[in-house]
């Protein structure tokens, strides 16, 4: 049996057509496939950093959990590799029995178990149902107010521009499908985490990628990280691996404006700040702590309720440069960022030079 969908077992589907590609994307809300056409653009600058002795590695990573059960980490390696294990291991040390580590095979179409006690070539999806005692499955989708056709229409093309000769299903949807029918249907909630970087002196962090705008807060600007998303970076941090928390700064204040023009408008490159933040377990607990905002239901999985954010202030970011610089200045300094070498500090007269629009 391959990996089930909502179109059908996986094998049966013509996984090169476009038109099931965005229907398979569709299950997840236009903005969060906005912000795969941000990621797929750094990607580019990513590719940079090997000359400089980092790696990406080749890797797929969710916290998953149910209310009143163990949080679980799940792994998909894309690869074999030294590192991959490096990375199992570490997650292992901290919670035992709750890291579940998973390879895709062509061949069948489905997602197989490759490190879990007693259950290693099994089907992911099919372990889960035996788990939780499902018979069906029910995948979930987004409300239709966070789902509109056009935008995840104009994302699904955006990110075939990103990048030369890009597989849309194996780069882009199957690491949807991981998420949306292997995981989501047996948990409440799921976070992503975007990328592992190992540095040049064998440390891993986690690379977090967005594209957002500040807000005002009580003492100046800020920028608003989910409490979940906060929550899944300590817990990484608890093993050793810190975030990078890395934003490309909308010169447009509004949630109206996607990342179109990221792509197609040339003439606001120069206006587009790239700026980073480094997160460590102190700095996490600290921001634990702090007192909870609130944002819109635009902001949760699925659009249906409000979810709780932190605030950091704009002033603790670094700058890493603008659009306009080469992928290579941004990549150096993206790398020095990681590494927490010193770079200009981010200021709210510096947001405000490069904001847009009305008010700008």
């Amino acid at each position: 049996m391959a990996l089930m969908t909502p179109l059908g077992r996986l094998d049966t589907l013509d996984i090169d057509c476009p038109n099931t590609q965005m229907t398979l994307l569709s299950m997840d809300k236009h903005r969060l496939l906005e912000g795969l056409v941000v990621e797929a653009l750094i990607e580019g600058i990513l590719s940079r950093l090997e000359a400089h002795g980092a790696v990406i590695l080749p890797l797929s990573l969710v916290r998953a959990g149910r209310r009143g059960r163990q949080t679980a980490w799940w792994l998909w390696a894309h690869r074999p590799m030294d590192d991959t294990d490096a990375l199992f291991d570490a997650l292992s040390v901290r919670h035992p029995r709750a890291v579940v580590r998973c390879h895709y095979d062509r061949g069948r179409r489905d997602f197989l178990i490759e490190r879990y006690p007693g259950h290693d070539g099994s089907p992911l999806q099919a372990f889960l149902m035996r788990l939780c005692q499902k018979g069906s499955l029910d995948f979930r989708h987004p409300d239709p107010d966070v789902c509109e056709a056009l935008r995840t229409t104009r994302a699904f093309w955006r990110m075939t521009e990103c990048r030369v000769g890009i597989d849309m299903f194996h780069d882009i949807v199957l690491h949807r499908l991981y998420k949306n029918c292997v995981l989501a249907p047996f948990f409440d909630w799921l976070w992503d985490i975007d990328t592992i970087l190992q540095l040049p002196n064998g440390q891993q962090i986690q690379l977090e990628i967005k594209h957002k705008y500040p807000y005002q807060g009580r003492g100046g600007l800020c920028f608003g990280i989910n409490k979940g998303q906060v929550m899944t970076m300590q817990a990484l941090a608890e093993s050793d691996i810190d975030t990078f928390h890395v934003i490309l700064v909308k010169p447009w204040w509004d949630r109206a404006t996607g990342p179109g023009y990221l792509t197609q408008d040339h003439a606001h490159q120069d206006q587009v700040l790239v700026i980073g933040h480094y997160l460590d377990l102190d700095a996490l607990k600290a921001l634990s702590r702090a007192v909870d905002g609130e944002s819109g239901i635009t902001e949760s999985l699925y659009g249906r309720r409000a979810q709780a954010h932190k605030g950091i202030a704009a002033a603790q970011f670094v700058l890493i440069g603008t659009l306009a610089d080469s992928a290579e200045t941004l990549a150096r300094n993206l790398l020095a960022g990681a590494l927490r070498q010193p770079l200009p500090r981010l200021t709210d007269e510096c947001l405000r030079k490069h904001r847009r629009g009305p008010g700008g």
